[in-house]
């Protein structure tokens, strides 16, 4: 990998980002995670930390709608009938 490789990689993750965030569109957590490894390679520990925290929240916060999806669906079907 040459010296330039992470730094363009990085900028076309933070590119996309950026139009996904515009867009106000779903950031897939592996962005985040893919910023934050090219941080770490390049030596950049505390952008590495915040990417990969990101990366994280994001995660927790997709649980979190998962789960009062299911759990909604859960009291919906108590209130069907049951012959």
């Amino acid at each position: 990998m040459t010296e330039s490789e992470p730094v363009d990689s990085l900028n076309f993750f933070k590119q996309a980002l950026n139009v996904l965030r515009k867009k106000n569109e779903h950031i897939n957590p592996e962005i985040y995670n893919n910023i934050g490894v090219l941080e770490l390679h390049l030596q950049n520990y505390a952008k590495a930390k915040e990417a990969f925290g990101l990366a994280l929240n994001s995660i927790e916060s997709k649980e979190e709608e998962l789960s009062k999806m299911s759990q909604s669906g859960a009291e919906g079907a108590d209130l069907e009938d049951h012959d």
